[in-house]
């Protein structure tokens, strides 16, 4: 059934914008590829915006909210993805825990750089 005047309002990641840093792009990549079966939709940021028009929604606003984490906060995230990893084996589960502890040690040494930009979309 379809209301005139609603509002949709998504806030999500696209895991395909998202740099880590000492790895480079190339095992970046092949890092989240190893963790994609967690992901219903790993790159949803880029598509809600036409998902919504999609559904009748009128052309939406996109808005990209990022953060350099460079403390070492998004270990966490990383952490995460190692035991995504674990569970599908997709990679080589030593390889994503020696990725892990490089990462880790670029830290202190000020050479660690994680960001995980947020898509904020919103249609009427």
């Amino acid at each position: 059934m379809e209301r005139p005047g609603g509002k949709a309002h998504i806030i999500d990641s696209d895991w395909g914008f998202l740099p880590v840093e000492p790895w480079g792009k190339p095992r970046t990549e092949a890092f989240f590829n190893a963790a994609a079966p967690a992901f219903n939709e790993r790159f949803i940021g880029r598509k809600a915006a036409g998902e919504l028009r999609s559904a009748g929604f009128a052309p939406a606003r996109v808005k990209i909210r990022a953060f350099a984490d460079q403390a070492g906060n998004g270990l966490n995230v990383l952490t995460n993805m190692v035991g995504y990893i674990r569970t599908f084996g997709l990679m080589p589960a030593a390889t994503a825990e020696q990725m892990l502890e490089e990462a880790r040690a670029a830290v202190p040494e000020g050479r660690f750089l994680f960001c995980l930009p947020q898509f904020l979309v919103t249609a009427e």
